[in-house]
């Protein structure tokens, strides 16, 4: 900072800072900003703004003309005073229409990490609900952890950061690698694939929240706020068919977060991911709770013809008061019923996921569920029942004593009583089904539905699925086929 500037406190990409920050972090473009007069010293003092207002004009013109929103900000000094109105226009605005990563921060530049213009990217998905989760707790990572003292609080200030800080930022990530080798024999499948790390969804019982935590992020808010993008997820793939050692097992997508996510939109990466498995001929599953799959209705049929392709449709509840509240942002009940319907009708077979079943406050509803998805054509029929590991806990129970305080306490001793006590649970085996008495209640009503609702029951007694092709792959495997 120079003599005569004035330390000030600005708006930038949804959240208070203060300009010498963001000089020396963001390298701002501060087109139109005029100091106090009070303030100005120095020879350039008696030049005025005459420049700085031109080029703010004809700035302000080629934007326009790109469709480049420019927002006035209301500069304040340290006592909150309005010192000037000015135009904060900066290399991120400036190629807003573009999508382009700029201006990382040096500490995520070395990790080969870029942050992506969250605001050119909200507007492309459109507006959408609150968030699940209401806290952020610290990082198990951190060194330092946070701590509110509410008499130093500054109530007005953290409202107005808050407010403005609600967008949902992307941050571009280059992994070396896409797939992920399941060992856990409570998930069916060899290969896990998750193109976005991060939910927006936000719901509030997920048990991926924790894994946010090796990126430096929170388990909370963050978990839905930052999305991590792995825009090279079909090149790694079809990289991984192209190996003579790779032998076709089905590719389980969602099994940490949902590939269907508002952000799928505009990125399509799952999308790819399908086209590349229907030009391989390589099988695949998803699971979902977001209408959007139903853009993919078509590659899904063409995968579905020849036993390529299993769709699972996740529905907790079909209260959408409380759908609000748990799960902000997928689709509403309906939705997800009109989606099971639709993927059915065009031959796509389809698995209703009843999860996860939260006791005291969801597992009335399993008959009905079941009901519902069946007569829509769900074939088979699974479920868990929550379990709230490390900072899941933390976040499901500030939750729960805040949109049900009356019942609150009711609902988190259930979950401890279909978990030895505890409402995390890592043992294989029990950790989704639970044990004791209200969890073998659970799974008598999972049983009777299946009996009731469903068309045909396999050995196992959960509804028939088509076995995966594995043989086709070898006929389309990419490089050099066999000769003879």
């Amino acid at each position: 900072m120079t003599s005569g500037h004035v330390l000030e406190k600005v708006r930038y990409g949804g959240r208070g800072v203060w300009r010498e920050d963001l000089d020396v972090r963001f390298g701002i473009w501060d087109v139109g900003y005029r100091m106090p007069r009070a303030e100005r010293v120095g020879p350039r003092a008696s030049h005025g703004i005459g420049y700085r207002m031109l080029i703010g004009t004809l700035t302000r013109a080629i934007l326009a003309a790109l469709g480049v929103a420019c927002e006035p900000v209301v500069r304040q000094d340290r006592q909150g005073r309005p010192t000037s109105v000015a135009s904060n226009i900066s290399a991120l605005s400036i190629i807003n229409c573009q999508l382009s990563i700029i201006n990382c921060p040096p500490e995520r530049s070395e990790q080969g990490i870029g942050i992506q213009n969250s605001k050119s990217m909200n507007s492309k998905i459109g507006r959408r609900p609150q968030r699940g989760a209401l806290n952020n707790p610290n990082n198990r990572f951190d060194a330092h952890q946070k701590v509110v003292i509410p008499e130093l609080e500054d109530r007005r200030l953290n409202a107005e950061e808050e407010k403005l800080d609600n967008k949902t930022k992307y941050v571009l990530t280059h992994p070396k690698t896409i797939l992920n080798k399941i060992t856990s024999p409570d998930v069916p499948g060899t290969w896990g694939l998750n193109p976005y790390q991060g939910c927006e969804h936000g719901c509030t019982y997920c048990f991926a929240r924790p894994t946010h935590n090796y990126w430096g992020y929170s388990a909370g808010q963050d978990f839905e706020k930052v999305i991590l993008i792995k825009r090279n997820t079909v090149q790694l793939l079809e990289a991984a068919f192209a190996k003579t050692s790779w032998q076709a097992s089905p590719i389980m997508m969602s099994g940490n977060t949902d590939c269907y996510q508002p952000i799928e939109r505009v990125e399509k990466l799952t999308r790819g991911v399908l086209e590349l498995c229907w030009k391989y001929r390589h099988p695949i599953a998803l699971i979902t709770k977001n209408r959007l799959i139903l853009r993919d209705t078509d590659l899904l049929a063409k995968l579905a013809k020849e036993n390529l392709v299993h769709v699972a449709v996740s529905v907790t509840t079909l209260d959408e008061t409380l759908r609000r509240k748990l799960e902000p942002r997928t689709a509403s009940a309906p939705q997800k019923i009109e989606v099971i319907k639709r993927l059915s009708e065009a031959g796509i077979p389809v698995r209703l996921m009843i999860a996860p079943i939260i006791p005291g406050l969801t597992d009335h509803e399993i008959p009905a569920i079941a009901k519902a998805a069946c007569t829509a054509g769900a074939r088979s029929i699974s479920y868990t029942i929550v379990r709230l590991n490390g900072d899941v806990a933390e976040v499901f129970r500030d939750w729960a004593h805040t949109h049900y305080p009356d019942r609150a306490d009711r609902i988190l001793n259930r979950i401890k009583e279909c978990h030895g006590g505890s409402m995390s649970d890592s043992r294989f085996g029990i950790r989704q089904r639970g044990e004791g008495v209200y969890a073998e209640t659970i799974a008598s009503q999972i049983k009777l539905a299946r009996n009731r609702y469903l068309p045909e029951l396999n050995a196992e007694g959960r509804g028939v699925l088509p076995e995966f092709n594995t043989a086709l792959f070898e006929e389309y495997r990419p490089g050099q086929r066999k000769l003879f």
